[in-house]
This record gives C-alpha cells, sequence and structure tokens, in this order.
C-alpha cells in the first residue's frame, strides 16, 4: 500500500481536519481551498490569533463556551443548476465572493476536550450498538436528508483547481 513516514512538527497549527500548517511543512494543507489561499499574508495570523484570544479567555468569567470563528473571503462559480436551486437564473456562469465562516469547532465529529499544557485533546465520539449503518443511497429511499446539498450543488460546479503560480522553492 505505500510506507508511512515519522515527522514531527514542533509548530503544528490544526483549526480542523483537512485545514493545517506549521513552518516545517513544505505546503500548507486545506480541504476546500486551494494551497496558495493559506499563503497570503496574514491568513494563518488571523486563525492563529483568534485562537490565542479564546484560549486566553477560557478560563476567566467573559468565556461564553463559543468556539473561534475566522471569516475567510472565497471566490465561487455558479452553474446553471445551483442558480436555479438558489431561484436566481440570472447569476448562472458568474463568478461570485462569497464568505465563509471558519470555526475551531469539533463537537460533530469528536467529544469534549481536556487542556494538556497549550493545547487540547479531544476524543472519538463512540457509536451506539442500536446505530445501523446504511449506504448513503439507502439512507436516502429511508427517508434521509441530505444536509448539505446546497453546498454540494456548489461545491460540484467548481472549476478544477490549477495552480498557475510560480513552483514552490525551498
Amino acid at each position: 500500500m505505500g510506507q508511512w513516514e515519522l515527522a514531527e512538527l514542533k509548530d503544528l497549527f490544526i483549526v480542523q481536519p483537512g485545514l493545517y500548517w506549521s513552518r516545517d511543512l513544505r505546503k500548507r494543507k486545506s480541504r476546500g481551498l486551494s494551497g496558495r489561499f493559506f499563503e497570503e499574508r496574514g491568513r494563518t495570523e488571523a486563525f492563529e490569533k483568534e485562537w490565542k484570544y479564546a484560549y486566553s479567555k477560557e478560563n476567566s468569567a467573559d468565556f461564553d463556551g463559543s468556539f473561534p470563528m475566522v471569516s475567510v473571503p472565497v471566490p465561487g462559480f455558479i452553474g446553471l443548476r445551483l442558480a436555479l436551486q438558489r431561484n436566481k437564473p440570472e447569476l448562472a456562469g458568474t463568478w461570485i465572493s462569497d464568505h465563509r465562516s471558519i470555526s475551531f469547532d469539533y463537537r460533530n465529529k469528536r467529544t469534549a476536550h481536556i487542556r494538556e499544557g497549550r493545547h487540547y485533546v479531544t476524543g472519538i465520539k463512540a457509536g451506539s450498538a442500536k446505530l445501523q449503518s446504511l449506504p448513503h443511497r439507502d439512507f436516502l429511499k429511508a427517508g434521509g436528508q441530505e444536509p448539505w446539498e446546497a453546498a454540494r450543488l456548489m461545491l460540484d460546479e467548481q472549476p478544477d483547481y490549477i495552480d498557475l503560480g510560480i513552483p514552490f522553492k525551498d
């Protein structure tokens, strides 16, 4: 299948699965955004600043239990299906400048955290013996709702990302 390599990254900063960076990584990792997105000045710093602020007030009376969030600009292409889904056919074939709020909230996939030094450690959500796993098609036939239908439409029609910038230099 391949080989795993062990690498220790002393400054790894993780926002959520698929969204992390380190000075020691050749490329910053981001799922759903181009790799160059976080190479723009101030992008990673905005996340780190929000995290430090929330972390510093966690044990204060001001803490409301909410997770830090950063709003980032995201360009998007409106294809015909998405324009029709939004009931705005005049938007078909256009590019929009949108914003996405990216949160540090882990609770939809992980359990409560414990603090270990300057880090948080989360646990795996336990399943139930009564839960039954269904193939996606059967889940929808049984009346299950597709929670991300609008997002899927948006992502389906995005052109593939092609990096036209200069090659990465060490």
